[in-house]
């Protein structure tokens, strides 16, 4: 491709084509060179491709999209380009819980969705979301009707990095139904505590010294940026509680 300050210094009268004037001319066309090369690279990194995997950070930001854990370009790459497809869905539960789906993929996982008025959707590791109603939270408030709980299951305790934390708590944030006021997202895992009569049986008045906020579920909206200190593979604690590091 010919650049710009070369074509200037051929379409110019003979006397602009000399040393000095041949010169001139380039030093104009030299910034119109980096102009028209920024643009293309720009248009360029517009679309969604594992060949500018360098841009697709910037394009996931812009289209709202939150890249999985661990997800490979061409995957990330592929969700993007249907974003206006999801989009149009976006809103309802099922919607929500594909989102999150797409982002645990590598590792599929039970997340349940849960509103106040005690309709819930259940996301199967298979893919399959069913829908039915529960009791639930026992004597709440009925002016809180604008609530929603997400329930992350794991198949034991884990260890919910910072990242990971937000990001499910930016998908839930964005694809939440618009009349939601309040969310609240849970990591809950076997032998953890039970709140809000969630799994059923156990009400948050109930005498159960084993309680959520006692470190037997993850808080996703409250968890702070620090990481479990571990030794092959195992929590390393000093009197009962873990060791953590801030970064």
């Amino acid at each position: 491709m010919i650049s710009i300050s070369e074509a200037l210094s051929r379409i110019v009268p003979p006397w602009l084509q000399r040393l000095r004037g041949k010169a001139l001319m380039r030093g104009l066309g030299a910034p119109l060179d980096v102009v028209r090369s920024a643009s293309a690279d720009a248009i360029d990194a517009k679309f969604p491709r594992t060949a500018r995997p360098d841009a697709l950070p910037y394009i996931g930001r812009d289209r709202k999209i939150v890249r999985g854990l661990d997800e490979s370009d061409a995957s990330y790459a592929g969700r993007l380009r249907r974003w206006l497809p999801d989009h149009k869905r976006r809103g309802g539960g099922i919607a929500l819980l594909r989102q999150l789906e797409a982002y645990y993929a590598i590792s599929p996982k039970q997340i349940d969705l849960v509103y106040e008025t005690g309709t819930r959707y259940t996301l199967g590791p298979d893919g399959t979301i069913t829908k039915d109603s529960i009791e639930w939270r026992e004597g709440s408030d009925p002016a809180a009707w604008a609530q929603a709980f997400v329930f992350v299951r794991y198949d034991a305790e884990p260890f919910v990095s910072y990242a990971e934390a937000q990001s499910v708590v930016s998908i839930v944030r964005e694809w939440m139904p618009g009349h939601i006021q309040n969310f609240y997202v849970w990591g809950v895992y076997p032998g953890g505590g039970d709140l809000w009569d969630y799994p059923e049986g156990v009400l948050w008045d109930a005498d159960d010294p084993v309680l959520w906020d006692d470190e037997d579920a993850i808080d996703f909206m409250t968890l702070t940026d620090v990481r479990a200190v571990t030794i092959g593979g195992a929590y390393l604690t000093v009197g009962g509680r873990r060791v953590v590091v801030r970064t």
